[in-house]
């Protein structure tokens, strides 16, 4: 499995197309570029963010994600589409809601290291570090050997 772009035939693998154009021409505004393209890079973006957040994970190249993890971003994506194109979110049952959940709850476990990605094969030439707090110890004044008296 190699790291990749999502496609538009990634997202209709969950939407229809007749769904996809719909909530494309509600949510396009006037002078506006394509609001589907801009979600994906949105996306795209959030998966890298988890993937960076766990040190022993390496980023492929820019607006890549590692293939196993398509279809977690399509169902935060389908999610995302539908609440830019005013909430018109056709879910029986909550089964998109839920799957974005899920898919959450995936990218949460890469974060923590509890679900493997495949490293790219090339790195990209972006970075993103990861912080961690740090704690300095405070000086000890006194110790067990010299607290006699007090």
């Amino acid at each position: 499995m190699a790291w990749r772009s999502i496609t538009e035939d990634d997202v209709l693998q969950q939407l229809s197309g007749d769904e996809l154009a719909a909530l494309r021409e509600a949510a396009l505004g006037d002078g506006q570029d394509d609001p589907v393209a801009d979600q994906v890079d949105q996306v795209a973006d959030l998966v890298r963010g988890y993937i960076a957040a766990n040190v022993a994970n390496t980023l492929g190249e820019a607006a890549t994600i590692p293939e196993r993890l398509i279809h977690s971003a399509v169902a935060i994506l389908v999610v995302d589409i539908n609440k830019r194109a005013g909430g018109l979110l056709i879910d029986p049952n909550d089964a998109r809601a839920d799957a974005r959940k899920e898919a959450t709850r995936l990218l949460e476990r890469v974060a923590d290291g509890k679900f493997s990605v495949e490293q790219p094969a090339t790195a990209g030439d972006e970075t993103e570090a990861s912080v961690s707090p740090a704690v300095d110890s405070p000086t000890r004044l006194f110790t067990d050997d010299n607290q006699d008296g007090i």
